[in-house]
């Protein structure tokens, strides 16, 4: 009971969840170089674009350096986190087992969203397959970042502070929001998906899903879910069809 208990509070730390998520922004960065290196133009995730916008403004030139320099801040905030992380050494039972509960975290949303007979995924059919992965990366990091940690932590602040709500209240009113607006994203822009109320709801419905997660559970766990949610969807064609 007391290596779960232990557990459960390391993984759920924000610092934690930066070094987790560290081999996928890494990997995201190596992916797009991989694929739009030679283009004159990049495929991000939008939620990627809207969270960097400033630093495009800027020179748009320098956009594949961004994540590189939001891995250099995320390592500072870690070494500056040391006593959590490396007291007694990086855990990587708990970092292994962080993986084993992301993955089953996935499997249930898949569960749940076949019991309405569709599996959202916003990611084209015509995409190569390693395209697809760094778009579902993607995905998982930058719109649980956006809608998740940054969207539920404001929310948070104007329910609690301004309106006076109770904390519970806030929270739902948080996760409510948070999920709404992470499923209207995906109709917004030139790639977004035709709106419809049932994949609008639905959308809603898994949102409110991985918000659930992250509030229990942390960023890390839940950017894991995500990825590896829209992993297993990619992954679906290409097992029936062998």
């Amino acid at each position: 009971m007391y290596f779960f208990s232990k557990y459960f509070i390391y993984s759920k730390n924000f610092y934690v969840s930066l070094l987790f998520l560290l081999p996928m922004l890494f990997l995201y960065e190596v992916l797009c170089l991989l694929h739009y290196s030679h283009k004159d133009y990049q495929l991000r995730n939008s939620a990627d674009v809207l969270i960097k916008n400033i630093f495009n403004n800027i020179n748009p030139s320098i956009n594949i350096f961004i994540t590189f320099i939001l891995i250099g801040l995320f390592l500072w905030l870690v070494y500056g986190n040391y006593k959590i992380l490396f007291k007694n050494g990086i855990n990587l039972s708990y970092l292994l087992l962080m993986v084993i509960e992301s993955i089953f975290w996935s499997f249930t949303l898949i569960i749940l969203m076949q019991r309405f007979d569709i599996l959202l995924l916003q990611i084209s059919n015509q995409a190569s397959i390693s395209n697809q992965l760094y778009l579902a990366i993607g995905a998982g990091i930058w719109e649980e970042m956006l809608f998740r940690v940054i969207l539920i932590y404001i929310s948070m602040k104007f329910f609690t502070i301004l309106l006076k709500f109770k904390n519970i209240n806030s929270i739902i009113c948080s996760l409510l929001l948070s999920s709404l607006l992470f499923s209207l994203f995906h109709y917004i822009g030139g790639m977004g998906d035709v709106f419809t109320l049932n994949s609008f709801l639905l959308r809603g419905f898994a949102g409110l899903i991985l918000a659930t997660i992250y509030v229990n559970r942390g960023f890390g766990i839940t950017a894991y879910t995500h990825i590896f949610y829209d992993v297993i969807i990619i992954s679906f064609p290409i097992l029936i069809e062998s």
